[in-house]
């Protein structure tokens, strides 16, 4: 699905209107519209996106709490340590 409509006859008819030849129209409108084409994102793209963006706030969450429990194992290691 796309994201937007491009009506290139228009597009080349406004052109020629304003003095381009119809082969130059031509390839300006074909030119735009492989722009678009190429750079425009989808919902399947930004739906893809998202998944991996939430894995890897998964895997950064994960291994935070991994340094969390560690940092507080070793302050208590450390406190029991001194103590003694």
């Amino acid at each position: 699905m796309r994201a937007f409509t491009f009506n290139t006859f228009e597009a080349i008819h406004n052109l020629q209107q304003a003095g381009l030849s119809e082969r130059a129209a031509k390839a300006v409108v074909d030119t735009v519209k492989q722009s678009f084409d190429d750079n425009v994102a989808t919902k399947a793209d930004i739906a893809k996106l998202r998944g991996e963006l939430r894995g890897e706030m998964k895997s950064i969450q994960t291994q935070l709490m991994i340094w969390m429990v560690a940092v507080v194992g070793i302050g208590l290691t450390l406190q029991a340590w001194i103590q003694q």
